[in-house]
């Protein structure tokens, strides 16, 4: 391991520490400790630096591994923000989202003709649902492109995508 990657783990564990210890006095073990840092590792460590800030300010009671790993900011939208970009019925429109977001736009599609604030419900419920396995399972965030039929929109769409730096 070489130093610079020596001083990343020292940092993250010492961050895992102190919260450990903040929200409840709770020391972990050394088996513990190793096998969060572990599974932590997946991550960006600047994105997982913040997730553990921000379970020190959010958390009430004990900071579980769940917790931390649902704070990571790993370039997935929010629900609301993924709804912005997929909840609408207009096929002519060319978008880029997140895998996530395709998958459970494709769970509500039929609802959103005649119930869109039931659509809604069931996106989020839905695309939290599959966020939360492709965090627990350590898979990245994947953008793609769903060409609409009114190809006027597909340029506009893919630029800005690049240009935020999703695809």
């Amino acid at each position: 391991m070489s130093s610079s990657n020596r001083k990343t783990s020292k940092a993250l564990s010492d961050a895992l520490a102190l919260a450990m210890e903040v929200s409840g006095g709770q020391r972990l073990s050394q088996e513990a400790a190793a096998a969060m840092l572990r599974i932590l590792g997946a991550y960006p460590e600047g994105a997982v630096l913040a997730a553990i800030e921000r379970c020190m300010r959010e958390v009430t009671g004990r900071i579980v591994l769940a917790h931390i790993i649902e704070r990571i900011d790993d370039g997935r939208p929010s629900p609301c923000e993924a709804w912005a970009i997929v909840g609408h019925a207009d096929e002519s429109r060319t978008l880029v989202a997140t895998e996530e977001a395709m998958e459970a736009m494709g769970c509500c599609r039929d609802l959103l003709a005649h119930d869109h604030v039931g659509a809604r419900v069931a996106f989020i419920e839905r695309y939290k649902t599959l966020v939360g396995q492709s965090r627990a399972g350590g898979v990245g965030v994947k953008w793609v492109i769903s060409v609409g039929t009114d190809k006027r929109t597909s340029e506009p769409a893919i630029v800005e995508a690049v240009k935020a730096g999703r695809i």
